[in-house]
């Protein structure tokens, strides 16, 4: 049986009882500290990020959403991880998060970003991050399936959401938990797509893994996609992930070495 780890107690990576409080979505933004929650309020306030010929760059397709920001900053305020990676940075909805946050909270160490796709895109991502003046990164345009397997670094907090494909998502995952320092915490987007549920199954599972648990959304939203989601993601996912997730967030944490 797996045991949830919350967010509503101070805590830090070697806390074995360190928790996200399942408090509503709406009041999270009180929980952080302003600077962190002002820049995620700037952010969302422009939905066009730019344009490239007749391509509008627009947050409502690529990005997560605001609520799911403040999660991933209230993630990165409870958890204080030195090091940080995310993969993929597209219009950097979750990079503005992160690094606000990261910078709120007086962690020193640059928050590493892989996206190969990002000269493709007129550097969109990199450019909103230098308008929102967040520099404590350092971003390679690199595949993950290429650089994760050959990096000997370790990292307390990642964040994935790149390639969907389930070889890529499960790849992700299979290398995430080998950089992963105990007690780290791996946070996905698209919780609710195939490829993911089966990465978060293999790392609960066979891995370990326990899940933290995120603000929730309410038992009638819950129960509209139970239903929804039972034929695509199966029983096991919908009970013991569905709970835990907000909006298309989901995030596992991985016990602490045995002492």
């Amino acid at each position: 049986m797996e045991m949830p780890a919350t967010l509503s107690q101070p805590s830090d990576l070697r806390s074995r009882h360190a928790h996200v409080s399942a408090t509503d979505p709406a009041s999270q933004a009180d929980q952080l500290p302003t600077d962190v929650a002002a820049e995620i309020d700037s952010y969302f306030s422009k939905p066009v990020k730019g344009r490239m010929g007749n391509h509008v760059f627009d947050i409502g397709e690529t990005s997560v959403r605001k609520s799911e920001a403040h999660c991933l900053a209230e993630l990165v305020r409870r958890f204080r991880p030195q090091r940080s990676l995310e993969l993929g940075l597209a219009l950097a909805g979750s990079a503005v998060a992160i690094l606000a946050a990261r910078k709120s909270a007086g962690l020193r160490e640059k928050h590493l970003i892989l996206d190969p796709f990002q000269d493709e895109v007129e550097r969109i991502g990199l450019r909103v991050l230098a308008e929102h003046k967040l520099d404590q990164y350092e971003w390679l345009p690199e595949r993950s399936e290429d650089y994760l397997p050959n990096i000997d670094q370790r990292f307390d907090f990642i964040f994935m959401d790149a390639a969907k494909e389930i070889g890529h998502v499960c790849n992700n995952a299979f290398y995430g938990d080998r950089l992963l320092n105990p007690g780290g915490v791996i946070a996905f987007h698209d919780a609710l797509i195939f490829s993911t549920s089966v990465a978060v199954r293999y790392l609960i599972c066979e891995r370990g893994y326990e899940f933290v648990t995120l603000p929730g959304q309410g038992w009638t939203r819950r129960a509209i996609r139970t239903v929804r989601y039972l034929p695509k993601l199966g029983i096991w996912y919908v009970t013991k992930a569905l709970p835990h997730m907000h909006g298309g967030l989901v995030a596992v944490r991985k016990r602490l070495a045995a002492n």
